[in-house]
């Protein structure tokens, strides 16, 4: 009796997983081709089996891909609300990659409502994990994220000091490169220089 439990359990777990592991990509896929709207009703409906069957790794990627889609057709609210979700299951949870991600995403979002001392808080998180994970686009992305809240701010020298530091660490990635020379023009040009 205890194997036939043991053999149901493992295969109802793997069937969960099959499921679940076929949600998250298709919700990918809707996601890349743009149908934001379409990737949140999919989400949605996988959500109750991440749930259930309390699998944290799960339930932090369904909740950022709710909050990126609502992110992108611009409901700014509802992308925190799935952020801040995503960022309390992580603390369950080993995936140090998506925690730097949620964090860069929740100061993009704050950095979009005009809350840029909230968006410093999470991209200086955002840039310890990125360190210790020596993702280096990723903190070329962070430093100049910083940098424009910084010069919302209207602090100059702290905004400048972060852009230089993108610049100086990305010699790879030529659009990153181009983003944060211009951001740096744009900084002096506030600056009146």
């Amino acid at each position: 009796m205890k194997t036939s439990l043991l053999i149901l359990s493992f295969v109802l777990a793997s069937i969960t997983n099959a499921y679940s592991d076929n949600c998250v990509q298709k919700s990918q896929e809707l996601f890349k081709s743009a149908q934001y709207k379409q990737s949140i009703k999919l989400i949605n409906s996988c959500l109750k089996v991440a749930i259930d069957s309390k699998d944290k790794d799960l339930m932090s990627n369904l909740y950022y891909g709710l909050g990126i889609n609502y992110y992108n057709i611009g409901e700014l609210d509802s992308a925190l609300k799935y952020y801040l979700m995503t960022e309390f299951s992580l603390k369950h949870t080993d995936n140090k990659k998506l925690e730097s991600m949620v964090y860069n995403e929740l100061a993009i979002t704050y950095i979009d409502k005009g809350m840029n001392h909230k968006a410093i808080y999470y991209l200086k998180k955002s840039i310890d994990l990125n360190t210790q994970l020596v993702r280096i686009n990723s903190l070329c992305r962070n430093f100049n994220n910083i940098g424009n809240s910084f010069t919302n701010i209207m602090l100059i020298d702290s905004a400048l000091f972060y852009y230089n530091k993108a610049l100086k660490l990305n010699n790879i990635n030529d659009k990153l490169q181009a983003s944060t020379l211009n951001n740096i023009s744009s900084t002096y040009y506030k600056k009146g220089d």
